[in-house]
Order: structure tokens, then C-alpha cells, then sequence
């Protein structure tokens, strides 16, 4: 009964360490054993870049809020 009060108050003081400790060396024997490597993902800044570069618009039309002018607004050039 003793022997069980003991048990009862101390296992959580000596699982955590050795729980610890197994997560530790099975973390690096993984990490060993698979050489799986992450792939790179692109910034944002460089796919925003990349997107610039390929529409490659030609702005040959007015732009928009110069299109549909009301006469009075117009520009007599």
C-alpha cells in the first residue's frame, strides 16, 4: 500500500523526463534516417515579380477613368 502511494505521487516526476528524452533520440534517428528535404516555396514578392513579367500588359487603351468622360470633363486638346 505504501509502495503504491509512492508510485501514485512520483511516476509523473519520472515519465516526463524519460518521455522527453525517447522524443529527443527518436526526433534525431528521424531525422537521420529520412533525408527528406523541404522545398523552397518562392516569396511573395518573388511570384508577384514573376507575374509582373509575364502578363506584360501594353497600356496602348487610355485608362479607365479617362474613357467614359461626361463632355463636360473632357480635355480640348
Amino acid at each position: 500500500m505504501v509502495l503504491y502511494r509512492i508510485l501514485l505521487r512520483y511516476v509523473p516526476m519520472i515519465t516526463f523526463p524519460i518521455a522527453f528524452v525517447a522524443g529527443i533520440i527518436g526526433y534525431n534517428v528521424e531525422r537521420t534516417i529520412s533525408n527528406v528535404e523541404t522545398p523552397s516555396i518562392p516569396s511573395i514578392l518573388e511570384e508577384k515579380l514573376k507575374r509582373k513579367d509575364d502578363q506584360k500588359i501594353s497600356y496602348s487603351e487610355p485608362p479607365v477613368l479617362e474613357r467614359n468622360l461626361s463632355p463636360p470633363l473632357k480635355k480640348d486638346y
